[in-house]
């Protein structure tokens, strides 16, 4: 069980230390990992994103960014139900929640649970002052 707290953890760090970077800096620092390009335009939109397979701990991160091309936003997905229900608990143990908000405070940034038909979405995001 500790591993597996370690391996949410580390996903967990990976997920909020994105935000605030740049598409620059992000592709340094995942250099090693698998890394997909995206990018979005549509008449008067343009966005990109990057996503980074974790491998090893059987998840992929995916990254948004706002006009000055900064990580607004980073969204974890796990390969497994039996991790997504790990990480919630892990979160119920260890963040507050905020039911006006519906998200958990963690200490950099909230974290929203986002369910869709096919898979579970934790969202990781700075509040707007």
């Amino acid at each position: 069980m500790k591993n597996q707290n370690t391996k949410i953890e580390t996903l967990l760090e990976h997920a909020w230390s994105t935000l605030g970077q740049s598409v620059e800096e992000l592709k340094e620092k995942y250099k090693d990992y698998p890394i997909c390009l995206m990018e979005y335009i549509e008449k008067e939109v343009h966005e990109h994103v990057i996503e980074i397979r974790f491998d090893t701990e059987e998840a992929t991160i995916s990254i948004s960014f706002d006009s000055e091309n900064n990580c607004d936003a980073s969204f974890l997905f796990l390969d497994s139900t039996e991790d997504e229900e790990l990480l919630i608990d892990h979160l119920i143990d260890s963040a507050d929640y905020n039911f006006r908000k519906s998200s958990f405070k963690l200490p950099s940034c909230s974290l929203k649970v986002k369910e869709t038909k096919s898979e579970t979405c934790f969202y990781l995001f700075r509040e707007r002052r």
